[in-house]
């Protein structure tokens, strides 16, 4: 059985922490290590953070990594007996990413947190990089209707 948190809890990651730190915040707002944790933003830092976070036997996908070479810990990896799977950001992916949302197997509307018009553009990226009000995603409209 996968474990998985409830789906109202949404854990906004923030750069202010280590990645052991951030793991142990993630554990505890979903009430258990994940057995699949997902790195999605090609950092170090958050791939460091998936590791660290997945359950004993679990499985770690990194997706993208912008630098040739990773510190990760690879010492975590083995006494967990993790499987750590690399992706390159988008090839294979994509279709299937729209696949699962169009088809609403996939409901990503509870991690579109805030919203912006064009003339709010100075707030919407401060936004998205502090974290603030618990933004997990933050869109900005070129349309000022």
């Amino acid at each position: 059985m996968i474990r998985r948190p409830p789906r109202s809890t949404l854990f906004p990651y923030t750069t202010l922490f280590r990645s052991q730190e951030v793991a142990k915040q993630i554990v505890e707002a979903f009430g258990c290590q994940p057995d699949i944790t997902l790195d999605c933003t090609g950092t170090e830092a958050a791939a460091q953070t998936a590791i660290y976070a997945a359950a004993p036997g679990g499985v770690v996908e990194i997706v993208g990594m912008p630098h040739k070479h990773a510190n990760l810990p690879i010492l975590e990896i083995v006494l967990k007996e993790l499987n750590v799977i690399g992706c390159l950001r988008f090839v294979h992916c994509f279709s299937i990413a729209l696949d699962l949302m169009s088809s609403g197997k996939v409901d990503i509307k509870p991690l579109m947190t805030h919203k912006f018009k064009l003339h709010d553009a100075e707030k919407a990226f401060h936004t998205s990089l502090t974290g603030n009000d618990g933004s997990i995603k933050v869109s900005l409209s070129l349309i000022d209707s």
